[in-house]
């Protein structure tokens, strides 16, 4: 095989290749520790991630692909406090983490860990 042709296929594998792959989708509890037992757990419901509980403090990872789109619901104790959406990362194939960061003044999302932004929908203070 020539050289061209092992150019063609690296780089039909280089575009293509990242079609597929996978996102770590990362949430954070920073709600408040409290005695109060209802509220010591958040729960979340995830369509692709499932569902899993978190204390404060802790954290919680799983894996979608690129094209996929999660939908999650956060609840802590009786308390529904919002909705999560992580959309395809199409656009921006060198992504590979989404953080959704949970505290008592809002719901966050970072695509680095660094720079946060707060959702507009926040219902209401916990």
């Amino acid at each position: 095989m020539s050289t061209s042709n092992y150019v063609a296929i690296f780089a039909f594998i280089l575009v293509f290749g990242f079609c597929g792959a996978d996102n770590t989708i990362w949430i954070f509890d920073g709600l408040p520790k409290t005695r109060d037992t209802t509220r010591r757990t958040l729960y979340m419901t995830c369509d692709i991630g499932g569902q899993f509980q978190l204390l404060t403090g802790e954290k919680h990872s799983w894996n979608i692909r690129n094209d996929d789109l999660e939908h999650c619901n956060a609840q802590w104790g009786i308390t529904r406090i919002g909705t999560l959406l992580s959309l395809p990362i199409i656009l921006e194939r060198t992504q590979k983490m989404i953080f959704w960061w949970i505290k008592e003044d809002g719901i966050f999302r970072s695509y680095n860990n660094l720079y946060w932004q707060k959702k507009p929908d926040w219902p209401h203070k916990i």
